[in-house]
């Protein structure tokens, strides 16, 4: 209730600020000091717009909470961007309204003639050029994490993946407007857990089907701490990856397979009753009579993870949501893949004619 009754004060403001932008005519300033009214008035806009930052995170209307192994790298660099980006506008904002203050509308006085300051306007130049080039250069070690697939480049070398180094792939596939998960059987993954080179193989093969695969719609599976290699793809026009939570984001191209990857680090579903539940948070584990060490789950809705799609994709491009499961365990997501399984091998069987 409270964002909204600040959505209707902020639109009314601009509503109101752009009819005096548009129609100064119909609120012309008194001679003397209502001169300077463009001051007062743009001086209270650029305090608001400075004031809205803190505003915004105080009513978390900010960043998801980041939980994968680069998210932090990625929100560094937002925030650096963020602070010369936002220091530069309030700087620029200031000067403005001083000179909106200093120099208000006087018949009486001539304006002054000048070619412009040659060291002045090389300043002004040089030090954007300059940050440009540092952020560029700064924002590579974060688009690295991202998008260098090293670690698979160097077991695909290797020929053979150590137990400990196990990954899960996934095929993504984008349609209007879903998005389509396919996982290897359980059968296929024990294949995979006794012989690296098969799951190598399937990484150059990009995951090719198989009769006893997994099928989901809108619902992307991982594990706490295991890196997850999808293989995306779309069935018709481009749409875009996004699982804000991951810092992830990649557009799917048609006629191509894009490998993207993520690892995240913490879990936000368990089951309950029959059925994994997500936004779910683990408080704290404790051991039962039996000895067996056991989480105890609270609801959070901030462990609802989406998974959108963050390009205009036609007219239920809206509609395209699903939502991110990270399990706390492989046992807990093997689980569940079981589940899945059973449930894909299920069959309708018609009732008799009487």
């Amino acid at each position: 209730m409270v964002k909204f009754a600040v959505f209707i004060v902020l639109t009314i403001a601009v509503a109101g600020f752009g009819l005096y932008a548009l129609f100064p005519a119909a609120l012309k300033p008194s001679p003397g000091e209502g001169r300077k009214r463009w001051a007062y008035l743009f001086g209270i806009v650029l305090t608001l717009e400075a004031l809205a930052c803190p505003f915004a995170v105080l009513m978390g209307w900010w960043l998801p909470k980041g939980v994968s192994t680069y998210a932090y790298d990625i929100d560094l660099l937002f925030y650096i961007i963020l602070v010369i980006t936002g220091v530069t506008f309030i700087a620029v904002g200031a000067m403005f309204i001083y000179i909106l203050f200093k120099y208000p509308a006087d018949p009486n006085r001539k304006s002054w003639y000048t070619h412009g300051n040659h060291k002045l306007e090389m300043t002004w130049t040089a030090v954007p050029a300059v940050l440009l080039i540092v952020l560029a250069f700064a924002q590579i070690p974060a688009w690295l994490k991202v998008k260098n697939l090293s670690w698979l480049r160097e077991a695909l070398q290797a020929g053979e993946v150590k137990p400990e180094a196990r990954f899960l792939q996934v095929e993504v596939t984008a349609r209007q407007w879903e998005w389509r998960m396919r996982y290897p059987s359980t059968k296929h993954m024990e294949e995979w857990n006794q012989d690296g080179k098969v799951l190598l193989n399937d990484v150059r093969l990009k995951m090719t089907p198989r009769p006893d695969d997994v099928r989901r719609v809108n619902e992307l599976h991982c594990v706490k701490g295991q890196k997850v290699l999808v293989h995306l793809k779309t069935l018709d026009v481009i749409h875009s990856f996004f699982l804000p939570h991951m810092r992830l984001k990649q557009d799917a191209l048609p006629g191509r397979t894009i490998p993207v990857w993520f690892e995240p680090i913490e879990a936000n579903c368990f089951l309950d009753g029959n059925d994994w539940k997500d936004g779910m948070r683990l408080e704290r584990t404790v051991t039962d009579k039996d000895g067996k060490e056991k989480g105890v789950w609270v609801k959070d809705d901030k462990n609802i993870w989406e998974l959108a799609c963050a390009e205009y994709c036609g007219a239920r491009h809206s509609l395209m949501r699903g939502k991110l499961f990270v399990h706390d365990t492989p046992e807990d997501f093997l689980a569940w893949l079981k589940k899945a399984e059973a449930e894909g091998q299920q069959t309708t069987v018609a009732p008799e004619k009487k």
